[in-house]
């Protein structure tokens, strides 16, 4: 074994970890004010006044489903928030940082991306079709695929949903693409085409249009996930030790600088999503706050104090 650089158990990790939970707390959704009643002359509140006119076969009041889609990603992305602070507490959970950071990312993108106030509200309603839609398909080739039989009736009903989301889609005058334009076949997609996992969270994380940082950063956790092989080539620290009861001895190969960059970009992501769905809900943002929350995201952001250890093969 060579050199190589340890964080030390000096308190860092639990130091992380608590800054993390702040921001869990600061950010819990049931504390953003977003939802009903809506403040005057919020988009929220515009697009509730325009729903009716969007009443379509598969909900009659699609923004009130819009709006409950978008508070339970923030709560899913709040969720893998906290217990990612907890996991940095507890260096022999292997892996799971990068795992629950992914699921702190792909909720924050998919929340950010529904209420984005650049499109309109048909395209809004659009983009959550198109999302059940995708989800609703997966969950039918998952089951299919899976080692059980669906009941009749209950692939039936998912059949039903498939089929109300692309009527209902097509009632609200927006497009589909079938594969090849095979009109024959299942439609690719309702309307836009919902975004690959990793341009979501390039979106949440880019700033002025570019994506790359949060492209990269989705590589990176999605690496850590699949523990790819090519994730040795972007962590260079080694720490070792017994997993928990039951569990073989393993490595988990975290350097300092990448679990910080870690724990702040997901940090990042989700303060960046509860920011938007703030401004769409018209709850303005309290600057202490987000204050606080840009002190805590610098300091998580600031490389990681490691100490060197010495060990021969």
């Amino acid at each position: 074994m060579k050199e190589q650089d340890v964080i030390a158990d000096d308190g860092t990790w639990q130091r992380m970890a608590d800054k993390v939970e702040e921001i869990t707390a600061m950010f819990a959704v049931s504390a953003l004010g977003i939802g009903k009643p809506y403040k005057d002359r919020c988009l929220a509140r515009k697009d509730d006044i325009g729903q009716r006119r969007l009443a379509c076969e598969w909900r009659q009041r699609p923004v009130d489903e819009l709006h409950a889609e978008i508070q339970s990603q923030l709560e899913q992305a709040n969720d893998h928030l906290r217990m990612l602070a907890r996991a940095l507490a507890v260096p022999r959970i292997i892996f799971s940082p990068f795992s629950l950071a992914r699921g702190v990312m792909l909720a924050s993108a998919q929340a950010f991306y529904l209420c984005d106030p650049g499109v309109s509200l048909v395209d809004r309603v659009g983009r959550l079709l198109n999302f059940h839609y995708k989800a609703n398909r997966f969950l039918r080739t998952m089951v299919d695929d899976g080692p059980g039989t669906l009941a009749p009736a209950e692939r039936s009903q998912l059949a039903q949903v498939i089929d109300e989301l692309v009527r209902s889609t097509q009632h609200l005058g927006l497009t589909i693409k079938y594969p090849k334009d095979d009109t024959s076949k299942e439609p690719a997609y309702l309307g836009d085409k919902f975004p690959d996992d990793i341009d979501l969270v390039g979106a949440l994380l880019g700033q002025d249009g570019e994506l790359e940082y949060g492209q990269f950063a989705f590589r990176l956790f999605s690496a850590g996930v699949h523990a790819q092989p090519h994730l040795l080539t972007i962590l260079s620290t080694h720490t070792t030790g017994a997993g928990r009861e039951g569990m073989i001895a393993a490595q988990r190969g975290v350097a300092g600088e990448v679990l910080t960059g870690i724990a702040a970009s997901a940090a990042a992501g989700y303060v960046t999503a509860c920011e938007r769905a703030m401004s769409y809900f018209g709850v303005e943002s309290s600057t202490p706050r987000m204050d606080s929350a840009m002190a805590i995201l610098v300091d998580l952001s600031a490389p990681a104090r490691t100490t060197a250890s010495r060990s021969t093969s």
